[in-house]
């Protein structure tokens, strides 16, 4: 049973979201970026005429890191929004899921964001955008469509998963056009990986 305390928070935070429901969210990270990590996150700007934006790098320079705050910028910027985010093992997806987690756990409380743990992985905001994580391992995410999509370690994609089963699911964002007739200003693609013998 609920105290009379407990159920007015409850009520003022539906009041709050509700009027947060058509409106992007704001919110300010104490991270700072390399100057490499700030040029990709522009590229990775919505509505900027650039589709795909591949980064080719070695390990331990931040690719994660930039690739999980574009996600979370995508969020928030546009209401309704899905993102996929793609990587090679179930185990991958699990740990960046724990640090979106980590970085927002905060705001659960408040209503901010909510997350759907194992096995779906899903990460839902108060304006109604969503992150779902899925491994690159399979098609499992032959049914979704998504508005934009991080393929993290690319390099170890199979290629009929990549055209077969993970491209397709933004390729109708992709090819939306905007009030002038042109594409590239909805959906958006970020291929991170190290080198291997792709070449992406």
């Amino acid at each position: 049973m609920k105290t009379k305390k407990e159920l007015k928070l409850e009520k003022k935070l539906k009041k709050k979201l509700k009027k947060q429901k058509n409106k992007t969210l704001n919110l300010k990270l104490s991270i700072e970026l390399s100057e490499k990590q700030k040029e990709i996150y522009n590229w990775c700007k919505l509505e900027n005429g650039i589709q795909y934006v591949i980064v080719s790098t070695g390990r331990q320079v931040g690719k994660s890191t930039i690739s999980t705050i574009v996600g979370l910028d995508w969020c928030l910027t546009k209401k309704n929004y899905n993102v996929g985010f793609f990587m090679p093992t179930y185990k991958q997806c699990k740990n960046i899921f724990k640090r979106y987690k980590k970085m927002l756990g905060g705001l659960i409380k408040s209503g901010f964001v909510r997350f759907v743990a194992s096995p779906d992985l899903i990460i839902t905001f108060s304006n109604g955008s969503t992150i779902q994580f899925f491994t690159s391992e399979n098609d499992n995410c032959r049914s979704f469509t998504f508005d934009s999509i991080i393929v993290d370690e690319a390099c170890f994609i199979k290629d009929d998963i990549w055209t077969g089963a993970i491209q397709p699911t933004v390729q109708a964002s992709l090819s939306k056009k905007n009030e002038n007739g042109l594409e590239g200003f909805s959906g958006k693609v970020l291929i991170v990986s190290t080198p291997k013998e792709k070449n992406w």
